[in-house]
């Protein structure tokens, strides 16, 4: 068992705002399948090849799968973020250390949180889309977010302010 000190870090305003994003995106995922429900046609993309093209087809149903794992994993990434003492770290964590390493990877976990709700998102539309005939594959807006999500958490972390050593 890991023995990491845990220690009580508030939650920061700008943290709040992120997790209000990913719920945000998320659930509107849902409404927008809440939304086109019913002018949907009884088969809807279910799955895209490496190319962003159609290869699969399922029941219209399929469309909420999305966005109810976008709400799940954003509810579970924030509930998650509140025990960065069970993270594994490449470095030892002490007490001195122990606040700034939680703080920047629970902000990590956070960011990493809303751009896969944005993704989830982006497909939920883009299968919508192709659905009602509008594209046949996943558009540009689908490369975007797959490249934010991927590099955009390891960015934040990676370009979190150095700890300032007390003197």
């Amino acid at each position: 068992m890991k023995d990491q000190p845990k220690i009580d870090i508030p939650v920061s305003s700008v943290e709040r705002m992120i997790d209000a994003a990913a719920i945000l995106f998320a659930g509107s995922a849902l409404l927008l399948a809440f939304y086109y429900y019913s002018s949907l046609p009884d088969q809807v993309p279910s799955h895209f090849n490496y190319k962003g093209e159609v290869d699969g087809h399922g029941s219209k149903k399929f469309i909420f799968l999305l966005p109810v794992l976008a709400i799940a994993m954003a509810l579970g990434f924030i509930y998650l973020a509140g025990f960065p003492n069970k993270f594994n770290y490449l470095k030892k964590i002490t007490p001195d250390n122990a606040a700034y390493e939680y703080h920047r990877t629970r902000f990590m976990v956070r960011v990493l949180n809303v751009f896969t709700s944005l993704l989830l998102f982006v497909i939920t539309w883009e299968t919508i889309q192709g659905a009602r005939g509008a594209a046949s594959n996943l558009g540009g807006l689908f490369w975007v977010a797959v490249v934010a999500a991927l590099v955009g958490p390891l960015a934040v972390y990676l370009g979190w302010p150095k700890q300032v050593k007390a003197s």
